[in-house]
């Protein structure tokens, strides 16, 4: 499988919300400045993937885990 992850730009984001019709997104449309990282843990198995997108603050605003 694919998957994609983006986060907004560190810099600057929209100007307001306007939601984006997409059948495929998993999780909140995040408008405002924000950073992704994606953790892999190879040690288990199961491999497990975490996608994680933070706000310039370092609060999480968004995670998902996905097991392959």
């Amino acid at each position: 499988p694919i998957y994609e992850f983006t986060s907004s730009g560190l810099t600057h984001t929209w100007g307001s919300a306007g939601e984006e019709i997409n059948q495929h997104r998993v999780g909140n449309l995040i408008i405002s400045k924000s950073f992704g990282i994606i953790k892999i843990d190879w040690e288990k198995n199961p491999l497990e993937i975490k996608f994680e997108a933070y706000n310039p603050q370092n609060e999480l605003l968004e995670a998902l885990s996905i097991i392959y």
